[in-house]
């Protein structure tokens, strides 16, 4: 059981970080010709992040939790 709360750790842990450094990379990448041509802003993918981080953040609290 151990094994499965370390991971739960690991996984969200690696969600957070890669959402983080996909936020920081969007803000910087993304221009408006690049958001008229794909058709979303930058505020779309900024949120997309966004619950990519906080489901991050709920595996990491379901891991501390697990007893």
């Amino acid at each position: 059981m151990k094994f499965l709360r370390f991971s739960l750790i690991g996984l969200g842990a690696l969600f957070v970080i890669s959402a983080l450094a996909n936020v920081a990379a969007a803000w910087v990448l993304i221009e408006p010709a690049d958001e008229q041509s794909l058709g979303i802003t930058r505020n779309e993918i900024l949120g997309w992040y966004g619950s990519f981080f906080v489901s991050g953040l709920a595996l990491i609290t379901l891991g501390l939790r697990r007893k």
